[in-house]
């Protein structure tokens, strides 16, 4: 066990970007712990605390496991965030060129299904105070991504949002000056028991609720189709509160038939309910204008029992050990040409890297000849990764990256922190886009093993045959995961890395659909996803990507000026429609801290 942490507290400013015990990203049951005092008036002033009763931007932030900060949710963030879903007849739009599908009507209805992808819930957590400090808000996102589509494996735009959900937890002596332990826990819904006790107050609203807490009344989930619970205990005692959702009626219908659990087996997390937070990035963000202190601040996968609650907070923290061990150097292999113009990127992915010489190893794989032709290069992925799998024992974790990756923070302890996790997944991959739980073969963490070379062996083999509509090993290794039979591949445990890990793809959506301008300081490593499509030229493709790079390493290093990532944001990828946030940044009204 660890002793308790100094306190750290915060006078209402940006808050503390932090890693956790466990990732703040993919949760699925977790319990998060921590010890707090507040001031009378715990919020320093925001514009945004009268307009939303949600957790993300309801209050000040306690914990939060959200993109971006605080301070950027403004009126059209909030907008964007509680929109209301489309309902699952809006998403029969025919796909393709034919002519049913360029039909004036079919054509509105995809734009339609595409706006609507950019809006609504995240999948994602916090917990906050609200602005009279006497209730504490825990929330979670939820955005379903659909099972896999026959022959296609997981596609592209498949994700669809569709609610937050928030219980504000009523609890008067939160902000009297005092240390009070706070533990809030998102466990697996229970069987609903009709005969529950539920206070008068709550009984004209039982229809809407599975079920109450038998000693306190509170509600245990929004509604009857949720399959999660959200329990607030503060000083060991569970507290009773309200829900409040996002999205209205269209939302109450949306979450019915994503709460059915139809998530494939082959989908990264499993497939049991209740959804896993895959939106929320990997370190949580403390004291977001909170004018308070925060101590044993513990994440952790799993629900405690309410005996482990009465332990309280310090214990808790405790109970998270603190690991000594010291993970072997992480082997990075990389494929490089002999040519001039890819040497020169090669050199920039080497010096780019965060960590100490004695945590990773470079390994690098000369290939014999330059090659103008992109679709001939597909196949060295396959080959390094069988390369590297030959030369790494059995249980040792690799890393398999392309050269048009920059790295920004030290990217070993993510890496073992991922595959050491408790779901040990054989294979981590980047996040390809937004709307879909795709995955990006730019960055892979891999665990050697039989199994896992046996599936690069039949992906390398397909790949080889040159089948009618395969044109990448992306492209089958997506059919694949979730669809082990298509192909005949073994049935792997995969999962994707936080958004953290970025790709020029990811990162172009998160921008145009919410606009956070601190998204960019965040990053890990950056893989300039673009310019890789049959046809093109390596030599072309290679200088639009340097280009892109050096784009990125601009946005990365624009902390002091946020404006400056503003500019280089929306020539990359568009204006995100929030003139009145890029004309305060561009008047240095809204620094970051």
């Amino acid at each position: 066990p660890r002793p308790s942490t100094d306190a750290r507290c915060f006078d209402g400013g940006a808050g503390e970007r932090r890693a956790l015990g466990a990732s703040a990203n993919g949760l699925v049951e977790f319990t998060l712990s921590f010890t707090v005092t507040l001031r009378a008036r715990p919020c320093a002033p925001h514009d945004t605390y009268a307009k939303t009763n949600q957790w993300h931007a309801g209050g000040c932030g306690l914990v939060s496991g959200v993109r971006g900060a605080l301070r950027d949710r403004d009126a059209w963030w909030l907008s964007q965030r509680s929109a209301p879903p489309l309902k699952e007849t809006d998403y029969d739009v025919k796909r393709g060129g034919g002519a049913a599908g360029r039909s004036p009507a079919n054509l509105r209805k995809r734009a339609a299904v595409e706006a609507a992808g950019s809006r609504g819930a995240r999948s994602d957590w916090g917990a906050s105070v609200a602005p009279t400090g006497k209730s504490l808000l825990f929330g979670v996102g939820h955005r379903h991504f659909e099972e896999t589509f026959p022959r296609a494996g997981m596609a592209r735009g498949s994700a669809r949002p569709v609610r937050d959900a928030t219980f504000r937890a009523f609890v008067p002596e939160l902000a009297d000056g005092r240390p009070h332990d706070v533990v809030v826990v998102r466990a697996r819904r229970e069987t609903a028991h009709p005969s529950a006790r539920a206070p008068d107050e709550f009984a004209r609203r039982s229809d809407a609720f599975a079920a109450f807490h038998e000693t306190s009344g509170a509600p245990t989930a929004a509604s009857i189709h949720d399959t999660s619970e959200l329990r607030v205990y503060v000083d060991g005692l569970r507290r009773n509160g309200t829900f409040a959702t996002t999205g209205g009626d269209a939302a109450v219908t949306v979450a019915k038939v994503a709460g059915l659990g139809k998530t494939s087996e082959g989908a990264p997390w499993g497939s049991r309910p209740p959804h896993a937070l895959v939106d929320a990035p990997a370190a949580a963000t403390l004291g977001e204008h909170l004018r308070g202190c925060l101590s044993n601040v513990a994440l952790r996968e799993g629900a405690v029992s309410e005996a482990d609650v009465l332990r309280g907070a310090a214990a808790l923290f405790g109970d998270v050990p603190e690991t000594d061990r010291v993970p072997p150097p992480l082997p990075i292999y990389y494929a490089a040409r002999p040519d001039a113009g890819s040497r020169t990127m090669v050199d920039a992915f080497r010096a780019s890297l965060r960590d100490a010489s004695d945590a990773v190893e470079l390994r690098e794989w000369t290939l014999p000849e330059a090659s103008e032709d992109q679709t001939a290069r597909f196949s060295t992925k396959v080959a390094l990764v069988l390369r590297a799998l030959a030369e790494q024992p059995p249980g040792a974790v690799v890393v398999i990256a392309d050269v048009d990756v920059r790295f920004f923070k030290p990217v070993a302890p993510l890496v073992y922190a991922v595959m050491d996790g408790p779901d040990r997944p054989d294979v981590a991959f980047q996040r390809e886009e937004d709307r879909s739980l795709q995955a990006n073969l730019g960055f892979v963490a891999i665990r050697s093993s039989r199994a896992v070379a046996d599936f690069f062996r039949i992906v390398g083999e397909v790949l080889a045959q040159k089948r009618k509509g395969v044109t990448g090993d992306q492209r089958i290794i997506t059919k694949a995961l979730p669809e082990p039979w298509w192909y005949g591949t073994p049935r792997l445990r995969w999962t994707l890395f936080p958004p953290e890990v970025a790709t020029d793809a990811l990162a172009g959506f998160l921008w145009r659909d919410f606009g956070d301008v601190t998204c960019f300081q965040d990053w890990i490593l950056f893989h300039a996803n673009d310019f890789s499509r049959p046809g093109l030229s390596a030599s072309a493709g290679r200088d639009s990507k340097m280009a892109l790079l050096a784009n990125a390493e601009a946005m990365a290093a624009s902390s002091s000026r946020p404006e400056d990532a503003v500019v280089l944001a929306t020539r990359r990828w568009g204006w995100p429609k929030r003139e009145e946030m890029v004309q305060a940044l561009r008047n240095g009204s809204n620094a970051v801290s």
